[in-house]
């Protein structure tokens, strides 16, 4: 057994509420400290917590079994003097291990087998060396002492975690833990070091952060420390100390000091895992904007070696629910935007228009984004802060032995994407109204400032990402990112032209003046090759130009459609190309 073996937030004996004592008896001047008849040779002790146990001085054993049963009681004293003399005997018969009996804890723990059968166990504590030990050979990998720590095989390194039992020890059962100024020095000393190690790199593998270090210190400064006779003073000391020296050799076995392949960043993996991005993530990543690859290197740090760093996981939880805050109050701006677009008359057609579409997608992306991120926040809100082995137990069921916490990366990403996406079709939906019932110089205009716009976009987020990034396909895909904005300028370019085009043909079947017949105007349009020496007809003149159908009545349109050819390759040819085209009206 280990000290983390001890059940004692296990132990818990129900009460009826309807036991109660009401009455004292008069003249009760001093009360009793309990209203137990403890065995001859055993005191008992509260813990600081408040959890009850029981310690022979004489023989320096501790135990939280109830020894005030007079059975129970002789069964721990039995197996506390059988190992008592088992130890004695090995000091005798081994003189290398020069071992000082009164500087030596035993701990009995009795336990349930699967067969219901009560059976004893124990660790001893050495306090001159700060280790446990046992009788026997001990395993331990099935008592949880190395917990998910792989690849251990030294003895120097099993003893920092035999070490961090020990101080566990202290936690548990502190009367028998001398506190004296030197520990108390020592424990300073590594809280200073841990806050310069974390101010000087961002990247320190120290434990706890910033501000509980500085909360520590101002404890530790605080501790008093009594002299040896006077024990039952130094629980409360022996405890804080226990603890914080506890979490530092802990942290020094989880991250491999001493040995070639010690942990010397946060991040940085001892076992020289690599990630592999899978095919949904390769997939994904370019459709949600590449932002499960910001997510998933955070990830990796924070998990790497499938170990938690809870004070790394606070701060990334924090960054997480702010994002989730701004993405929600954008969302629903972009939801009220989209309401409003869809209520101009000039919009609302039935809901079969491509504007009508691309608004009511932007519209359930957006929606789609402020349920995903009051899930997330409400569930982070609920749940509050997490240790570090609930931590690891939640990021150890979505993790991948090949492609890590990828699950978790794209659910994180989920809310900015959808938002993403919800811009995108809203764009869409504004693009497609002013480019229907624009003429041509706003679309030059605007279409102008929407692809530089666009390109800037673009470029900011794969300049940004470049470089950065675990997947071994992203720099493909940056450079389809960049082919599919290049294709996009052209096929704007091809559509302008063709725009031009049709626009000169329905200018072409437009010469015939207005109210002449179908007929008249094919026949005006078959006789491209013939020349006519009369005037044409003279058109009355009106306030508005665009019912004027004859081109050479309209020189603002005939200046802006030549200019458009020229533009196409026509230069140097003659100004009245569009003349011949119509018979040389």
């Amino acid at each position: 057994m280990i000290a983390d073996g001890v059940r004692r937030y296990e132990r818990c004996t129900p009460r009826p509420p309807d036991v109660c004592r009401t009455t004292i008896p008069p003249m009760t001047v001093t009360f009793p400290e309990h209203d137990m008849d403890v065995p001859p040779g055993w005191i008992t002790v509260v813990h600081p917590e408040g959890s009850r146990y029981f310690v022979n001085l004489e023989k320096r054993t501790c135990t939280e079994i109830n020894i005030c049963h007079e059975e129970i009681c002789k069964d721990v004293e039995g197996y506390m003097n059988y190992l008592l003399g088992e130890l004695e005997s090995a000091i005798l018969t081994r003189e290398e291990l020069q071992l000082d009996m009164k500087q030596v804890d035993l701990v009995l723990e009795p336990k349930k087998n699967p067969e219901n059968v009560v059976i004893f166990h124990y660790y001893f504590v050495n306090h001159r060396d700060r280790t446990l030990f046992w009788l026997d050979e001990f395993d331990p990998n099935p008592k949880g002492i190395l917990s998910n720590c792989q690849g251990v095989k030294s003895l120097s390194h099993i003893q920092l975690a035999v070490q961090a039992q020990y101080w566990r020890h202290w936690d548990y059962f502190p009367t028998l833990c001398s506190v004296t100024q030197n520990l108390v020095n020592e424990v300073k000393d590594m809280l200073v070091h841990a806050t310069c190690d974390h101010m000087t790199s961002r990247q320190s593998s120290a434990a706890y952060d910033l501000i509980q270090l500085r909360d520590y210190i101002s404890v530790v400064d605080n501790i008093n420390v009594y002299p040896l006779e006077d024990q039952s003073k130094q629980c409360h000391p022996a405890v804080v100390i226990g603890r914080i020296m506890y979490t530092f050799t802990r942290n020094r076995f989880m991250n491999f000091h001493g040995e070639n392949c010690a942990r010397l960043s946060f991040g940085q993996t001892v076992h020289n895992w690599v990630y592999t991005p899978s095919l949904l993530m390769e997939v994904l990543a370019p459709l949600l904007f590449l932002d499960p690859v910001t997510h998933i290197t955070e990830l990796h740090k924070i998990f790497a070696d499938k170990i938690a760093c809870t004070p790394r996981w606070d701060a990334y939880s924090l960054k997480l629910r702010g994002q989730l805050h701004d993405s929600n109050l954008m969302a629903t701006v972009l939801l009220n935007a989209n309401v409003g677009f869809l209520a101009i008359n000039t919009v609302d057609r039935g809901g079969k228009s491509a504007i009508q579409m691309a608004s009511y997608m932007s519209l359930v992306t957006s929606l789609g984004s402020i349920v995903l991120g009051l899930s997330l926040v409400s569930q982070d809100r609920t749940c509050g802060e997490n240790t570090a082995s609930e931590i690891a137990s939640f990021l150890t069921t979505l993790h991948h032995d090949d492609h890590g916490l990828e699950k978790l990366a794209i659910i994180y990403s989920l809310p900015k994407a959808l938002l993403m996406w919800g811009m995108v079709f809203f764009c869409a939906a504004f693009s497609i109204d002013w480019w229907s019932s624009g003429d041509t110089v706003s679309r030059v205009v605007v279409g102008t400032v929407t692809l530089g716009v666009f390109a800037m976009i673009l470029n900011g987020m794969i300049r940004t990402r470049e470089g950065r990034h675990p997947l071994h396909m992203l720099g493909l895909l940056l450079r389809l990112l960049r082919h599919l904005a290049a294709a996009w300028e052209k096929s704007i370019e091809f559509f302008r032209i063709k725009r031009t085009q049709k626009d000169d043909s329905e200018q072409d079947v437009g010469l015939a003046p207005m109210g002449a017949s179908q007929s008249e105007a094919e026949i005006s349009q078959d006789s491209s090759s013939i020349h006519f020496d009369v005037e044409p007809p003279e058109v009355p003149g009106t306030d508005d130009d665009e019912t004027i159908s004859i081109l050479s009545h309209n020189p603002v349109i005939q200046t802006n459609r030549l200019h458009g050819l020229d533009d196409e390759g026509f230069e140097g040819q003659n100004s009245d190309i569009g003349l011949e085209r119509h018979g040389g009206v």
